[in-house]
């Protein structure tokens, strides 16, 4: 397995959500287009839709919840895609507005790693990562900013680890 080449998810975290998945974790190339082929597993369902959410109150985010369980087990395009209702929403801040954008570019990173195109992976990690080095604070929707800065750096950037990245998010009661 060469460096480049991804494990499979680490699936050892468990879930936040239990809306069920899809039938399937979308690849260009390996499977049919979610929406725009009638086989895909969304094809002629509405668009995720989000309402506004403070992120000081993400544990009641559902989106970002089931997003965040979206990619912690590989449906990292259907991840993008909750994650991009949030990211449409007018009333989102700043800093809002700068992580729902760097976890979707980090959803893309792994996409395009997995389908070996490596220099787009790594330009998309790039940019997720100074967005989360812009963000104020140690944590935000209940992510630890810092380890994954680190994460992402050392899979997609160095290409020292061969784990993809995981979203762990703090206790979610309380």
């Amino acid at each position: 397995m060469s460096s480049a080449e991804p494990k499979e998810p680490n699936l050892s975290g468990g879930r936040y959500n239990s809306t069920p998945f899809p039938s399937y974790s979308f690849m260009p190339g390996q499977n049919p287009h979610p929406r725009n082929d009638p086989k895909g597993h969304s094809h002629g369902k509405p668009e995720p839709t989000a309402t506004y959410t403070p992120h000081e109150q993400w544990k009641k985010n559902e989106p970002w919840i089931f997003g965040v369980d979206l990619y912690n087990f590989g449906y990292w395009w259907e991840s993008h895609e909750q994650w991009e209702a949030l990211w449409k929403l007018d009333r989102n801040s700043e800093q809002e507005n700068l992580f729902y954008r760097a976890v979707i570019q980090l959803a893309a990173a792994n996409i395009k790693r997995f389908c070996e195109r490596i220099e787009g992976a790594q330009s998309l990690a790039r940019q997720a990562v100074e967005k989360l080095k812009a963000l104020e604070g140690e944590h935000f929707m209940g992510v630890t900013i810092a380890p994954l800065i680190q994460e992402i750096e050392q899979y997609h950037v160095l290409e020292r680890s061969s784990y993809i990245p995981r979203l762990d998010l703090r206790e979610r009661e309380g």
